[in-house]
Order: structure tokens, then C-alpha cells, then sequence
């Protein structure tokens, strides 16, 4: 059974810059240049010591590992973005959808994740249901590895920057090396961004961010298992 959530005319033009660049993002995922990029060393705005270089080598990790997982179901992702394109009436042209997407700033992250949860996440089909969800899966990792490795060449946002570099200073290698780094580079960079970020606090003993209240104060328990960050 299909269910479909017609988009807004407002949001239209915005959802269909959104759709066009996930086709890019699939044509790169499916292309050889993205493993030349991510194979390639990475020159780093913060040097390149190897706490700076386990954030990159953790989520390259990561993409391969969700690649690897999700190989066989990749020819499915297209036809399902072709029938999106097709009931949502957002008229793609086949000519628009050629290339591939190989940089996501923090004004794309936004874009795409917006598609996910704003309109692929409503558009979905019996015959279309690997292709959705497979579809989410990838493009949350191509978000997450191309956005990170934006940030670490051209700069995380002026606040999160300067908790990453606390961050550095003060932590192991082991921190980020066994952390999720999209929760600072991506998921709090992009709050940042959009105004929506006050605090954070962050596990000690890897990169594990949650979003708190302006005043947040850590309890005495809490204090033995986090750092706050007030931005």
C-alpha cells in the first residue's frame, strides 16, 4: 500500500533542489571518484595530529561498513527517487539528475536531511520499500562522511569549533577514535547554524553529544560520566 503526504506548494521548489542533489549523491556513492576522495589524505584546517585524522578515519570506516551492508539494494535507490519525483509532481528532468555530488557544506546537510524527514519520510510504497529505506541508510552516512570531511578541511561553525578544540586539547586519541562524530560535526553544528543550539554535554570518554537547556547543570553523577559545554 503506498502512502503519500502531498508536499506544499511553498516547499516544493526547495524539496526539489533537495531530491536533484540526492540523485548526485547516489551517482557519486555508485561512482569511482568518491573512493579516490576518501582514499586520498586529508589536509586538515586543524593539522593533522592523530586525534584530527581518527575523526576522518572513524567515519570513513563507518561509510565503507554501511556500504558493505547495503551493496546488493543500491540499484533500488533510483527508482524509488524517480517515483518520488513522479508522484510529488516535482518535474526532475533526467538532464537535471546528471553528475555527481562530491562536497556537502552545512547549507546541503541541511537541504538533504530536510528531504529525509520532510518528504521521503512520507513518500512510501509496497513496491518502493527497499529502495526507501535504503535510500535513508546510505544518504545518512554520505551525510555524515561528506560533511565531516567538509568540516575538518574548511572549518567547523565558530562555536562547536571551539568546543572541538577543547576537545583536542584536552582528550586522547581513544576519544574520538571510539565516538560518533557526526553528533558534533554534523548533528550540533547544524543546531548551531540554525540558531537552535545553547549547550551540550558530552561523554568523557568519547565523542557522544547531547543538546541541553541554557543553565543545564550537571548532577553530581552526572559530572563523573560528562563534560558541559555552554555555547
Amino acid at each position: 500500500m503506498d502512502r503519500i503526504i502531498k508536499i506544499n506548494e511553498e516547499k516544493k521548489e526547495e524539496v526539489k533542489k533537495a531530491l536533484t542533489l540526492a540523485f548526485k549523491c547516489v551517482n557519486a556513492i555508485q561512482g569511482k571518484r568518491l573512493r579516490s576522495i576518501r582514499t586520498q589524505p586529508i589536509q586538515s584546517k586543524y593539522g593533522n595530529s592523530d586525534k584530527v585524522l581518527a575523526c576522518w578515519y572513524k567515519q570513513e570506516r563507518e561509510f565503507e561498513t554501511k556500504l558493505g551492508y547495503l551493496l546488493d539494494d543500491l540499484n533500488t535507490v533510483l527508482p524509488y527517487l524517480e517515483w518520488v519525483n513522479q508522484v510529488q509532481d516535482l518535474g526532475i528532468k533526467k538532464s537535471e539528475c546528471k553528475g555527481q555530488l562530491l562536497e556537502v557544506d552545512y547549507i546541503t546537510c541541511n537541504l538533504l536531511t530536510n528531504l529525509i524527514y520532510k518528504c521521503t519520510a512520507f513518500t512510501e510504497s509496497s513496491e518502493h520499500q527497499v529502495g526507501r529505506f535504503t535510500f535513508h541508510e546510505i544518504l545518512h552516512e554520505f551525510i555524515n562522511l561528506m560533511t565531516v570531511r567538509h568540516a575538518l578541511v574548511y572549518g567547523l561553525p565558530p562555536k562547536i569549533e571551539t568546543v572541538f578544540l577543547k576537545m583536542i586539547r584536552d582528550k586522547q586519541t581513544s576519544f574520538f577514535k571510539n565516538g560518533f562524530i557526526p553528533d558534533l560535526f554534523v548533528v550540533d553544528a547544524c543546531s548551531e547554524i540554525n540558531n537552535t543550539l545553547k549547550a551540550i554535554k558530552c561523554s568523557k570518554d568519547r565523542v557522544s553529544t547531547h543538546s541541553v537547556e541554557p543553565g543545564y547543570k550537571l548532577t553530581a553523577e552526572e559530572a563523573s560520566y560528562y563534560d558541559l559545554y555552554i555555547l
